[in-house]
């Protein structure tokens, strides 16, 4: 391994935690996650429900922690301003981002890369959906604290048949919690 390459690769990386969640910013939330946190806990999601459903995990990680990767070059652009040709500036970024790497390496995380945005193996929709019950589980964070705050249109998150369970706990959580408010106040 090229240690100028590796320390180089965790610097660019490192960007993520300088960059505030978009959303987040728009809707007014004072001292957002950045895009580092996020990335954290959607991997420890992945990482337990792929560990539960005994896939992957190794591939589950990797996709996991490359999910937004190429937001060091893009941005967190929200799902309502992503352009019809995403997906091929986020692959320019990747490919940008790896591309000092070896050959061997720099395949393995393209490969990974595709399989997490074609969504079409258990471990890609398994990433994908630890990456929107993060979302969800950070709106429940931000709605607890601020109550007042209009965060519903991140309630509203398609996930797969095997993270629908989850999503509705969420849900349900919330809306005990929004009970309990209305009650005390």
């Amino acid at each position: 391994m090229n240690i100028d390459v590796f320390l180089d690769f965790l610097q660019i990386a490192g960007k993520l935690k300088n960059i505030p969640r978009t959303g987040w910013v728009e809707s007014g939330i004072e001292k957002p996650e950045s895009v580092a946190d996020h990335s954290y806990r959607t991997a420890l999601a992945a990482m337990i429900l792929s560990d539960s459903l005994g896939l992957d995990t190794c591939k589950v990680l990797r996709m996991a922690l490359m999910h937004d990767l190429a937001e060091v070059e893009l941005g967190d652009v929200t799902p309502r301003d992503k352009k019809t040709n995403h997906k091929e500036s986020e692959n320019v970024a990747i490919r940008e981002i790896f591309s000092d790497f070896n050959t061997t390496l720099k395949e393995l995380y393209w490969v990974t890369w595709l399989e997490y945005q074609e969504k079409k193996t258990l471990e890609a929709v398994l990433v994908h959906d630890a990456d929107k019950i993060e979302m969800i589980i950070q709106t429940s964070e931000y709605q607890r604290n601020s109550p007042e705050r209009e965060l519903n249109r991140f309630w509203n998150v398609r996930v797969s048949p095997m993270g629908k369970e989850i999503v509705d706990k969420i849900k349900e959580r919330r809306d005990m919690y929004t009970e309990i408010l209305d009650i005390d106040t």
